[in-house]
């Protein structure tokens, strides 16, 4: 992590053990279900049964602990983020990786959010992206995913495969609460109302239905506020419309706090996406020299809390094995 403003940077960190690593492999033989191939999410009765194999074996009391410590939402800078590294690369570069859903089912939920792509999309570097974009190679602003639906994830997952060998493309967060928090009142207020649109709406599962317009200031949960902010609105619009200056004035200040950090291939980044949003600095010049199979490569996942998702009630679903994030309960219909 670059950022000189957070010296304990390296407790969001924990790299997989031998064993741990060992212990998640032996656990996903036998679940199918993982692959996420032939169906949306992770089953409750799939998920209910491997959190019971999983916290049963002592090979993985560590690394449940660090995630339940990283991830509960706290007013703490570096709560909420949680990086693992050393994951087996060859799961990654499965169509449907299973370790990493493993992984991510001690938190939540895994879910297919993008039904035309595998539950862990492939984001490649491509030169005909549109740079601000994933995929592209240019800056891309922070946001949030999920911007335009009714329950955006509560978790994303990038997880890298290969990093950029021309030394750019660093993952970037920022803490959105606290961007708020001194964010003008004229521009809170402007926030507050449903005005906005910014993205597209197909083939999506786990989300609700579209929000449009939305608002970028939504409803607080314990202090939290849900906050659907996209820089990606800025490229494409002219600087004399009206919601330019706010959104830009929104933007730099997520830009003066942000954290960044260089992935590694192995690393898995998981973030509350009700605190940080997130965005990615420029790739190294030079990426028309490079072959695709040789440009920066990540996976990205999603993951919902239990508790952020009518269609059973909260007794009746599976409890993850570390702390969910204080969300309450969502009304939204199930998809």
């Amino acid at each position: 992590m670059n950022n000189p403003d957070f010296a304990l940077s390296e407790t969001v960190r924990h790299a997989l053990t031998p064993d741990e690593g060992l212990a998640l492999a032996e656990a996903v033989s036998g679940f199918p279900e993982l692959a996420l191939s032939n169906c949306k999410e992770v089953p409750p009765s799939a998920l209910r049964e491997l959190r019971t194999k999983l916290s049963a074996d002592k090979r993985l009391t560590g690394l449940i602990r660090f995630l339940g410590n990283q991830l509960s939402l706290g007013h703490d800078e570096l709560s909420g983020l949680a990086i693992v590294s050393s994951l087996p690369l060859q799961d990654l570069l499965l169509d449907h990786p299973v370790v990493a859903t493993a992984l991510t089912a001690l938190i939540g939920t895994p879910f297919k959010m993008c039904l035309r792509y595998p539950a862990w999309q492939k984001l490649e570097t491509k030169l005909d992206c549109e740079v601000h974009r994933f995929g592209g190679t240019g800056h891309q602003p922070f946001h949030i995913d999920g911007v335009n639906v009714e329950i955006p994830p509560d978790y994303v997952c990038l997880a890298c495969v290969r990093s950029d060998p021309m030394g750019g493309g660093l993952s970037t967060l920022s803490n959105l609460q606290k961007a708020l928090a001194v964010l003008p009142l004229e521009d809170r207020t402007f926030f507050e109302q449903e005005i906005f649109e910014e993205g597209k709406f197909f083939d999506l599962y786990g989300v609700g239905q579209e929000k449009r317009p939305f608002a970028v200031i939504g409803s607080a949960v314990e202090g939290f506020h849900l906050l659907r902010f996209t820089g990606k609105i800025l490229p494409g619009m002219d600087r004399a419309h009206p919601h330019f200056a706010p959104f830009k004035r929104f933007s730099d200040i997520l830009e003066s706090q942000r954290l960044e950090m260089m992935l590694e291939p192995g690393d898995l980044l998981v973030f509350q996406q009700r605190k940080f949003a997130h965005g990615r600095t420029s790739l190294g010049p030079g990426q028309d020299r490079l072959d695709i199979s040789k440009r920066r490569y990540l996976r990205q996942g999603f993951i919902r809390d239990p508790r952020s998702w009518r269609g059973a009630s909260p007794a009746s679903l599976p409890r993850p094995l570390v702390n969910p994030m204080p969300v309450g309960q969502r009304a939204v219909p199930a998809s």
